[in-house]
């Protein structure tokens, strides 16, 4: 697991809360950001997903919320974490994750056949 982007992305949501401009300040960063991280991270352990992966969903999944407000939050979150991402996420990286997520996908399928 690459702790050094999760904490660049903590860092990243936490200072997006952190501006005068975030639409409802730096509360949701402490009541919404990190208990969703914490969950998160425990349904993935617990579930077995990518711990990584669900992590950093977890940190920018409300993140255009913060920057635009609730409407159309999803996208502009989409977005948002998009253009972080991309400019920190290495190809070897990515193609690790589309390994780990095309294991997981044959793994569920293949749970499913046997009901």
């Amino acid at each position: 697991m690459d702790n050094k982007l999760i904490d660049r992305t903590r860092n990243f949501v936490e200072a997006e809360c952190r501006k005068p401009t975030s639409k409802y300040g730096y509360w949701p960063f402490i009541e919404h950001f990190i208990p969703m991280v914490k969950h998160a991270k425990m349904l993935a352990t617990k579930l077995g997903g990518n711990i990584e992966i669900i992590t950093l969903a977890a940190w920018l999944h409300d993140i255009g919320s913060i920057v635009h407000g609730q409407k159309d939050h999803h996208i502009t979150s989409t977005k948002i974490a998009k253009e972080f991402l991309k400019k920190r996420i290495t190809t070897k990286k990515k193609q690790t994750w589309r390994y780990s997520a095309s294991k997981i996908i044959a793994g569920r399928l293949i749970m499913l056949g046997r009901h």
